[in-house]
């Protein structure tokens, strides 16, 4: 500092006004000048409260400096993190032929909904402790928040979900992936599983090659959408299950080969639940309609609430049956193989009419666990 020129006492005071302002100021909540004073002057420097014309001088090139671009050219209003109004000279509030300043605040980079999102977000990553839940947020709070910002979860319990995966390697293959996709280059890898003890193996000896287009981040795990060589349809890869990734130098094959969407399409985890990846059809389906079919008052009456978690908006009401059940018939568009898992699922709420052929896989999906669990009943197991 010495060397600069520049007085460690004015940087320290700036320093500590940027520290007041984002702390205790926002839109709604202006600082008032007589507060910066006692701030200063609780930190034993009464010439800031004296000297009304030094205050303003801070505060004029802090604005200055975080209010301007590179080449110092004043950003837009919406950018500017140090706000307030200035009184002209000529105004009765006049102090020693320099503006008044009033209504002063700092913007935060974050506003109140965002940081409500950011939180939002931590809490339900299922694979980290509540505790460092905990830090993270209280970290957010204190460098991107006010104090005036009030906390939406603050008695949510969060509960922890481990995947128990090999974070370092995870991270390795996600930058992997990520400049194989931005190059457009094919990548090899292993394929693993775990075994009956929990252990990490290869599900084969073969290197698999893939043309990477995607990675989606799907139920608290990270997937890898691509075309394998040899087939003509995307195929899905779960990303903390691949090792010994690394690029090739083979140009990824193009997306119209294998019938991938050009931008990632958010439909696309509801027409491929548990993230199947063959190619979604059109379904028919029977829902239950909690007020108008005779079933017991003890029975589960979930409505279509099951349908809309899972589907979202993307399901279509069709029609509610004129004749006992009543039913209701809705279409939804979904992966066959996915669909089989989902309805079986819900088994005891919908049923699937269309198309015939997957009917007839969940039918036969029936009658073998019918014959798995009669079997067991009658072997005495």
């Amino acid at each position: 500092m010495g060397t600069s020129g520049s007085n460690p006492l004015r940087v320290q005071r700036i320093i500590w006004l940027l520290q007041y302002l984002r702390k205790h100021s926002d839109p709604e909540h202006p600082v008032k000048l007589r507060d910066i004073d006692r701030y200063f002057q609780d930190r034993g420097m009464d010439a800031a409260r004296s000297d009304k014309k030094t205050r303003h001088k801070l505060i004029e090139d802090l604005a200055a400096a975080l209010n301007s671009d590179e080449q110092d050219h004043p950003l837009p209003w919406e950018q500017m993190r140090i706000c307030y109004d200035a009184l002209s000279p000529e105004a009765e509030e006049r102090e020693s032929g320099y503006s008044t300043i009033t209504n002063l605040y700092y913007r935060q980079e974050f506003t109140g909904a965002e940081i409500d999102l950011l939180e939002e977000g931590i809490l339900f990553l299922p694979s980290l402790e509540a505790p460092r839940k905990a830090k993270l947020i209280a970290k957010l709070e204190e460098h991107c928040a006010s104090k005036f910002h009030r906390r939406k979860y603050g008695l949510v319990q969060s509960v922890c979900q481990p995947h128990g995966e090999d974070r370092a390697l995870v991270y390795r293959n996600l930058a992997v992936l990520q400049e194989a996709i931005e190059k457009k280059r094919k990548v090899r890898y292993r394929f693993n599983g775990y075994d009956v003890k929990g252990r990490l193996v290869p599900a084969s000896g073969k290197r698999h090659t893939i043309s990477p287009y995607y990675v989606a981040a799907y139920s608290g795990r990270f997937y890898l959408l691509g075309a394998s060589d040899g087939y003509d349809r995307l195929s899905v890869w779960r990303v903390d299950l691949m090792d010994a990734l690394a690029l090739t130098d083979q140009p990824c094959r193009p997306k119209a080969e294998v019938h991938a969407p050009e931008q990632w399409d958010e439909r696309y985890v509801c027409e491929h639940l548990y993230m199947f990846f063959d190619p979604p059809v059109e379904v028919t389906l029977r829902v239950r309609n909690p007020k108008r079919s005779p079933v017991p008052e003890s029975a589960v009456r979930p409505g279509c609430t099951f349908l809309y978690d899972w589907f979202g908006p993307t399901y279509r009401y069709v029609r509610t049956e004129e004749t006992p059940p009543y039913d209701d018939i809705v279409k939804v568009r979904c992966s066959p193989d996915a669909m089989v898992h989902w309805a079986l699922q819900y088994a005891e709420h919908v049923e699937v009419l269309e198309p015939a052929e997957l009917r007839e896989r969940i039918a036969g999906a029936v009658r073998d666990l019918g014959e798995k669990y009669l079997k067991c009943e009658g072997d005495g197991r």
